[in-house]
């Protein structure tokens, strides 16, 4: 009962209820761990995607103000395969929050963040995605992170992308 983002299918509600309603205190709920990811990314071709440009003579780049950069568009939405284009990292993954499945559905919201730089470029969107473990000594990790992911998850899951105005 996830969705391109850990919680948009209302994961904790069910899996609490569930709990609370049918199951034992001992029944072990799978995945155990979540933690939901954001990183900022620099793409040349995911620009080319969503910004407008000169088109047959007509300089379109003033439509470019009107972008909604504030609204989260899922890659599987768009029909867009965003680990199948290059992009660079410019952070490391940073967790947004974190899920336990097993202490009644516990969710953790990190409401503040920093983001550690770690290579020099332009910030074009910030990328979402997440990880679930079945234990808490988090192996065996299935996730949405472009290129720990295959197809078939892309096609289910996707990422999510926050575009960035460029100017």
């Amino acid at each position: 009962i996830f969705g391109t983002l850990l919680l948009s299918e209302s994961v904790e509600y069910y899996i609490g209820d569930v709990q609370r309603r049918l199951l034992l205190p001992e029944t072990p709920i799978l995945p155990h761990l979540g933690t939901q990811y954001i990183q900022l990314i620099q793409s040349d071709e995911l620009v080319s995607l969503y910004t407008a440009g000169v088109w047959d003579g007509i300089d379109l780049r003033a439509l470019n103000t009107l972008q909604n950069t504030v609204r989260m568009r899922f890659t599987k939405s768009l029909g867009y395969r965003f680990g199948a284009d290059s992009y660079t990292a410019l952070s490391d993954p940073i967790a947004v929050i974190d899920l336990d499945l097993e202490s009644q559905a516990a969710v953790t919201v990190h409401p503040a963040v920093t983001a550690q730089i770690h290579t020099t470029g332009r910030v074009d969107a910030i990328l979402a995605f997440w990880a679930v473990w079945p234990d808490a000594r988090k192996r065996d990790c299935l996730t949405t992170q472009p290129g720990s992911t295959s197809l078939a998850r892309d096609l289910a899951w996707g990422q999510a992308l926050q575009f960035q105005y460029l100017s």
